[in-house]
C-alpha cells in the first residue's frame, strides 16, 4: 500500500509544480536540445525526450517542498526513482504492477545508500536525497530494463561518477534541480549498462573508490542488512506542509497553539523553540526569497502562529513581505536538544500580557508515527492540482494512482497527469473504466 500513497503523492507534487518559474526555467532552456517527445511532462501539454522529461518531472516534483520523506535519513526518495521510471513509461509499456515493483525497489536502494554514508555524508555538505537518489533511480531503471546481474553492477559504477547535489543550494532553484539531475543521471547509467557500457564492476566494494570519496564514515553492512527481508517504503511519510521536514513540529506547535487560544500575530510577544540539530543546520536563517523561505525556521513559526497553516500560500512573495510575518519571525529564538527527534520539538510563545503558552510536540503530523491518511492524501492531491487539472480529472488520476496495481499500462497515470488528458476531447470525457473512481480509491 504505501507504495500506492508514495505514487499518489509524486504525481500531485509534479502536476503542483509543473508550472513554478524553476520548472518553466527548465522546460525554456532546454526544448531547443529536446529529442524524440515521447515522454509526458506532467501538468503540461508539452512531451520531451526521456533523459530531459526525468530531469523536468524531477524538479517540479521538489519545488514546491510537498515531497515524500523517509525520516530515518532524511530523503526524499520517490522523486527521483519515479520521474525516471515514467520517463520510460510511455515507450517500455510496462505494467503499474511493474512500475510498483521497480519503485520499492528504488526507495530501498535510495535508502540503503543513504544509511551506510551515515550523517557524516550530510556532515560533509553532500544533499543525500540527491547522491543516494541516483542509486535509486538506477536501480528501479534496471528492473523495468530486465538488466542482469552483472550489468547493475556496471551502472553502479557509472553513477560513483557523478555525485550530484550539494546543501549549499537549499533555498535555492539548484535544490530542486538535484532531484532531476539524479533521476536523469540514474535512467542514463541503466540505459548505457543496457549498451554494454563498462565501469568499476566492483566500485562499491573498492578501499579508494565509491565509499571513501563520499563519507568518512562507510557503513557499509547497511547496504545488504535484512535485504529482500524489510523494505524501506513502509518507513516513507508524506508532508503536510510545504517546506522542509525539520521545520514541520514547529509548525504544528505554532498552529496548535494559536488555533487553541485564538492568538492574533499582535498579542505574540516572542517565540522560543527547542528543537533537533538538524533544524539549527538546515533551516536556521531568515529567509531573503520564497524559496529561502521553505528552509527558514523562523519563517515556519511565523505561518503557524499567523495563519496557522503551512501550504503554499504560507511561503509566498506575499508571506515573504508581510508586516505580521516579518516581526514575527524576527521574535523566533531556538535551542538545539540533541535529545530530540527530527519530528519532535517545544514551543513556548510569550505574549504582551506576559502569559506563556506551551507545547510539546511529539510526533509531527505526516510522520511515521502520525501519518496522514488516505484522505488527507487526497485532499492533499486534489489542492495540489486544482491549479492544473480539472476536479474530476484530478479525482480520476489519484484513484488510478492508489489502483496502479491493476494497470495493464503505467502509462494511463502519465496521460491523464497532462491538461485535457491526450486522446479526450475534454477533460470530463474519462474514459468508462475510470468513472467508479476504481472503486472509491481502494485501500
Amino acid at each position: 500500500m504505501e507504495a500506492r500513497r508514495t505514487l499518489a503523492n509524486y504525481v500531485g507534487c509534479v502536476v503542483a509544480g509543473s508550472h513554478h518559474e524553476t520548472t518553466s526555467r527548465l522546460l525554456t532552456t532546454f526544448r531547443p536540445y529536446f529529442g524524440p517527445p515521447v515522454a509526458s511532462l506532467f501538468g503540461r501539454p508539452e512531451r520531451a525526450d526521456p533523459l530531459h522529461a526525468a530531469m523536468i518531472n524531477g524538479t517540479a516534483n521538489n519545488v514546491y517542498g510537498f515531497d515524500d520523506t523517509h525520516l530515518d535519513t532524511i530523503v526524499h526518495p520517490g522523486g527521483p526513482v519515479l520521474a525516471a521510471l515514467f520517463a520510460l513509461s510511455e515507450t517500455h509499456g510496462f505494467s503499474g504492477r511493474v512500475l510498483l515493483d521497480a519503485l520499492v525497489i528504488g526507495v530501498d536502494v535510495s535508502c540503503r545508500v543513504a544509511r551506510a554514508l551515515n550523517t557524516a555524508h550530510v556532515d560533509a555538505g553532500w544533499h543525500v536525497s540527491s547522491t543516494a537518489g541516483t542509486y535509486g533511480a538506477a536501480a528501479a531503471c534496471a528492473r523495468v530494463l530486465g538488466l542482469t546481474t552483472a550489468q547493475v553492477m556496471q551502472l553502479f559504477g557509472t553513477i560513483a561518477s557523478q555525485p550530484t547535489g550539494l546543501r549549499a543550494n537549499f533555498g535555492t532553484m539548484t535544490v530542486s534541480l538535484h532531484i532531476g539531475l539524479a533521476a536523469r543521471n540514474g535512467l542514463a547509467a541503466a540505459l548505457l549498462a543496457q549498451t554494454g557500457f563498462t565501469s568499476h564492476e566492483n566500485i562499491l566494494d573498492l578501499d579508494d573508490g565509491w565509499g571513501k570519496a563520499l563519507t568518512s564514515k562507510l557503513s557499509a553492512g547497511k547496504l545488504v542488512d535484512g535485504l529482500g527481508e524489510s523494505f524501506e517504503i513502509v518507513l516513507n511519510s508524506y508532508k503536510p506542509y510545504a517546506s522542509g521536514v525539520v521545520t514541520h513540529p514547529i509548525i504544528d506547535g505554532c498552529r496548535d497553539l494559536s488555533e487553541a487560544h485564538d492568538l492574533q500575530a499582535g498579542q505574540v510577544a516572542g517565540v522560543a523553540l527547542e528543537v533537533n540539530p538538524l533544524v539549527h543546520e538546515l533551516t536556521g536563517r531568515l529567509p531573503t526569497s520564497t524559496l529561502r523561505s521553505k528552509v527558514s525556521v523562523q519563517h515556519a513559526a511565523a505561518v503557524g502562529i499567523a495563519r496557522r497553516a503551512g501550504g503554499i500560500a504560507e511561503f509566498s512573495e506575499a508571506m515573504l513581505s508581510h508586516p505580521d510575518i516579518v516581526r514575527l519571525r524576527n521574535i523566533v529564538t531556538y535551542k538545539v536538544d540533541a535529545r530530540l527527534r527530527p519530528d519532535e520539538a517545544t514551543v513556548a510563545i510569550t505574549l504582551a500580557d506576559g502569559r506563556v503558552l506551551n507545547t510539546h510536540v511529539e510526533h509531527a503530523r505526516g510522520s511515521r508515527d502520525r501519518p496522514m491518511s488516505d484522505d488527507d492524501l487526497r485532499q492533499k492531491f486534489m489542492g495540489l492540482t486544482a491549479p492544473i487539472l480539472p476536479d474530476a480529472q484530478a479525482g480520476h488520476l489519484f484513484a488510478l494512482c492508489l489502483a496502479a496495481d491493476e494497470l495493464a499500462s503505467s502509462a494511463e497515470i502519465a496521460t491523464m497527469a497532462c491538461p485535457m488528458a491526450r486522446g479526450l476531447a475534454n477533460p470530463m470525457q474519462i474514459p468508462k473504466a475510470f468513472t467508479q473512481d476504481r472503486q472509491a480509491v481502494r485501500s
